[in-house]
């Protein structure tokens, strides 16, 4: 018998301890270290796509820069004479314009007569472009692709154009008076400033003068907070990837719009130079142009004009290309409205493979400036959501950044099989204690009950040997010796059925027979057993019961209702009556049999102990009836290989002990 068992139990909680210690300290610096893994992953996945997503955006301005420069290098090559509607030709007489009569049909001057020179842009056709139209400081609105009425039936029959050009010119050039008048220009682009011969051929910057200063404040302050970031960075190495990711990106966005700026302008200045050598001979040798029409343009050595550079300028919602034209005796101001719906779709088609879902911002003095976002070509910058873009730039899409990684999951299994071992080890060290208590309580209690038959057997026996026994007196002995044997045979019995059960339950095959059989085959077996206590035993079954058959293991039936008898003829004294009562009856689909005696019946205190095995101490054995607290347990044994159960209930006097089993 363990003695000590808190020794024991001690000894395990040490342990215990000290594996919970070691598994929380070996569990905090796993996951420690897991967590710095995972955020480094974290931050070198989120750098690599940060800087993908910069590439994409630089890509994107390249392509973009690329696919408006056409545009606006054609417009900024346009000469100012371009945008009058008719040029007249040295040395060859024009018709009479009054001769050209809406009611008369024009015919087509003879090979030799050579009609004046109309504008390209009487005829151009533009999807990004609404209008090119010239102001004048008296407010005069006039456009190339509208001449005067006295030139539109020329216009129309010998350039065959369409005849709702001039008609939808003309509201164009009514809307443009809403938001473009020679004052807003000349406050936008000053008067005289800055013009310089041949500057038709010069890019100037896509921005107006405060908004490049604005850069040039941006440039110096992206430099310092480099240069301070850089320094930061230095001191304190663990910034993290990402940080490191965009201070680098914004120390190369100033470069990279420098050398945007750069390419744009060389680009612009062979594609101007390009479109200035195809022109006729014309447009090149600066010929002298007589004429009384204010609608054929000319120019000679002694009125030649200075252009300014065509810049783009945002006039509330539209997008204009605007340059200052400077004669000897006045100043214009040369327009192209340019169509910045059709711009922005085009531009988002463009890039709609590397920069989805992207949106275009005007930018104006009040802007937030981007210059890692703007374009050289037109004042517009990129307004890119980098929530949704950042994450289908992923490598890994099917997982997410804060998905638990398998150490984790690793982990969790450790400690889940580790409170496992922990609660096993426990149960088996409590079972093991527990039966070596039981096995102690059974060597007590069953060397005591086995020393009183032995020992009677032994005296009686030499007794009887050395004939000391009177000759009427040796039947009484021999009767002593008899219940003493069926004491160690029913003692042996119990402890090897018990075993038996333990080892196989269902050992006995089950039998059909009827309850009244039943009650036949084990009734004079328990009646010798309450004669021997001088006890009387009845047994009430119910008539609806008699031919009743069930299929059970009667053996077992027995073993119980024996036991059940047999402590209460050895425990139920003092009885108010010398009876012990078995009442067969049915409820729902099992039988009850109930065994009841008249005695003290069982303290509360001894009802949670008496269907344990060996539950007798052998103090317990000493001062109470026979027996190794053997036989109740082997009772609810056998009734839970039945199928049913065996309960104990308390009477008014008296015990009860409750059998039930399946018909």
């Amino acid at each position: 018998m363990i003695k000590r068992p808190w020794f024991i139990w001690t000894i395990f909680l040490l342990c215990v301890s000290g594996l919970l210690i070691a598994m929380v300290w070996l569990s905090f610096k796993t996951i420690q270290l897991d967590a710095r893994r995972e955020n480094d992953r974290r931050e070198s996945e989120l750098a690599r796509q940060e800087a993908e997503l910069q590439e994409r955006i630089a890509s994107a301005l390249y392509r973009l820069d690329l696919f408006l420069l056409p545009v606006v290098a054609r417009e900024a090559g346009n000469p100012y004479y371009f945008y009058s509607a008719f040029y007249k030709v040295p040395s060859i007489n024009l018709p009479d314009p009054n001769y050209y009569d809406s009611q008369i049909t024009w015919t087509p001057p003879r090979p030799t007569d050579v009609p004046p020179f109309a504008s390209p842009l009487l005829a151009q056709k533009s999807d990004y472009v609404k209008l090119h139209y010239q102001l004048t400081k008296d407010g005069t609105v006039s456009s190339p692709k509208l001449p005067d009425k006295i030139w539109q039936n020329f216009a129309a029959d010998f350039y065959n154009l369409p005849k709702n050009q001039f008609s939808e010119t003309g509201a164009l050039i009514k809307e443009t008076r809403g938001f473009c008048t020679f004052d807003v220009l000349a406050e936008k682009l000053g008067i005289g400033e800055d013009l310089l011969p041949d500057s038709v051929s010069q890019m100037a910057s896509v921005y107006e003068v405060p908004v490049i200063n604005k850069i040039a404040e941006k440039i110096k302050e992206s430099k310092l907070k480099s240069l301070a970031d850089s320094q930061s960075w230095l001191q304190k190495p663990s910034v993290d990837k990402i940080t490191i990711q965009k201070n680098r990106g914004d120390q190369r966005v100033n470069e990279d719009f420098n050398r945007r700026r750069d390419a744009t302008r060389n680009l612009a200045i062979q594609q101007q130079n390009t479109l200035g050598n195809s022109l006729p001979p014309l447009f090149n040798n600066s010929p002298d142009f007589q004429t009384n029409d204010q609608q054929i343009e000319y120019r000679n050595k002694k009125s030649e004009a200075v252009t300014g550079a065509m810049q783009p300028y945002w006039l509330n919602d539209q997008l204009v290309l605007a340059r200052q034209i400077q004669f000897q005796d006045e100043v214009r101001f040369q327009c192209c409205w340019l169509d910045w719906q059709q711009i922005e779709t085009a531009m988002q088609n463009e890039i709609r493979d590397v920069l989805p879902n992207v949106v275009f911002q005007p930018i104006r003095l009040d802007s937030d400036l981007n210059l890692g976002t703007a374009l050289t070509t037109l004042p517009v910058q990129l307004v890119v959501d980098s929530s949704t873009i950042l994450p289908t730039l992923s490598l890994d899409r099917g997982r997410k950044l804060d998905d638990p990684s398998g150490l984790k999951v690793a982990l969790l299994f450790a400690w889940i099989l580790m409170v496992i071992a922990v609660l096993a080890s426990a149960l088996m060290l409590n079972g093991v204690m527990k039966l070596s208590e039981r096995r102690a309580s059974f060597v007590s209690a069953v060397t005591h009950e086995l020393r009183t038959p032995l020992t009677t057997f032994r005296m009686y026996a030499e007794m009887l040997a050395e004939k000391m026994v009177p000759e009427h007196r040796q039947q009484e002995y021999a009767n002593t010796l008899k219940i003493q044997s069926e004491r160690l045979a029913h003692l042996v019995e119990n402890v090897l059925q018990y075993a038996k059960l333990e080892r196989n339950p269902a050992s006995l095959a089950p039998e059909t027979c009827a309850i009244a059989d039943l009650v036949d085959r084990f009734s004079t077996r328990l009646k010798d057993r309450c004669e021997i206590d001088s006890r009387s035993l009845r047994i009430e079954i119910e008539d609806s019961l008699k031919q009743t058959t069930i299929r059970t293991q009667p053996g077992h039936i027995e073993q119980i209702l024996f036991n059940l008898v047999d402590n209460a003829c050895k425990y139920a004294s003092p009885a108010e009556k010398d009876e012990i009562l078995i009442r067969i009856s049915r409820t729902g689909s099992r039988v009850q049999l109930i065994v009841r005696d008249y005695g003290p019946g069982i303290l509360p205190a001894q009802r949670r102990r008496i269907f344990l095995p060996f539950h007798k101490s052998d103090l317990e054995a000493a001062n109470t009836a026979p027996g190794v607290g053997l036989g109740l347990a082997l009772c609810k044994r056998m009734a839970q290989t039945l199928g049913g159960s065996l309960r104990q209930e308390n009477g008014e006097p008296g015990s009860r002990f409750i059998l039930e089993i399946p018909i």
